[in-house]
């Protein structure tokens, strides 16, 4: 009987690739052999496979006329900051990039036009899993973005020096900040030149065996409580060891 494959190619356009799994443990094969000489990547996990690379803003703004987004944005970042004056404990770091803003609205579940990824393809499959069973009968999935493509198509990558989010140095964190009317694979379709190799690669992975993805990845040291530095982290690291067995 012939092996059965480990993933299978779907489709190819524009710079967008997608292939399938047929299990979560063939991501470490497809990254040893396919991508781990290319450093250029970020990485990001989807518990759904359906879910568009759309940050938090950009869900409420497409419920709203295009051209009232603009207007949107600036009064939301403005409300932010009149609203945490006082809140950043004594003697707070000046934030004078308006990215540095939204990173920090970010950490605290401001809706904000940025999206996180990550330098490490392990921390974005864990956080693909690391819910349990948001949509269970649909795959998750594992984006991996092309950073020079990236810039090519005016996505901006961003990563704060600010100290404030201790959280992103442990998940080997970036934002990307789409160009304000359209989303990552809209602005990479419309910039490739049709040269290039794979801008954007969506991973798609059963949703099986999750406990085991969450227990190799905990033998890795790929937990909330590394990726989280603080309470919430240990809670949810402490949740995951009371729900799947010998965690």
């Amino acid at each position: 009987m012939p092996r059965k494959k480990r993933w299978t190619f779907i489709s190819f356009e524009d710079g967008v690739q997608t292939i399938e799994l047929s299990s979560w443990k063939y991501f470490y094969d497809y990254v040893h052999q396919k991508i781990l000489n290319y450093k250029g990547y970020v990485w990001r996990g989807h518990g759904s496979s359906s879910w568009d690379l759309t940050s938090t803003l950009e869900r409420e703004l497409l419920k709203k006329p295009k051209k009232e987004w603009s207007a949107i944005t600036h009064n939301h970042l403005t409300k932010f900051k009149y609203a945490i004056r006082g809140r950043r404990g004594s003697n707070p770091a000046p934030l004078t990039d308006e990215n540095d803003w939204w990173a920090l609205g970010q950490h605290h579940g401001l809706s904000t036009p940025l999206l996180d990824w990550s330098s490490s393809p392990f921390v974005a499959l864990y956080f693909a899993f690391s819910e349990l069973n948001p949509h269970p009968k649909g795959p998750r999935a594992v984006y991996a973005l092309h950073k020079y493509s990236a810039d090519q198509a005016g996505i901006g990558l961003i990563s704060p020096l600010t100290d404030e989010n201790q959280r992103l140095v442990n998940q080997a964190g970036l934002f990307t900040r789409s160009p304000d009317d359209k989303t990552i694979p809209e602005s990479l379709v419309e910039a490739y030149d049709g040269k290039g190799g794979v801008s954007l690669l969506k991973i798609i992975i059963p949703n099986r065996e999750r406990d085991k993805c969450m227990k190799t990845l905990e033998r890795m040291n790929i937990n909330h409580l590394t990726l989280f530095p603080d309470i919430y982290g240990a809670s949810v690291h402490c949740n995951h060891a009371l729900k799947i067995n010998e965690y």
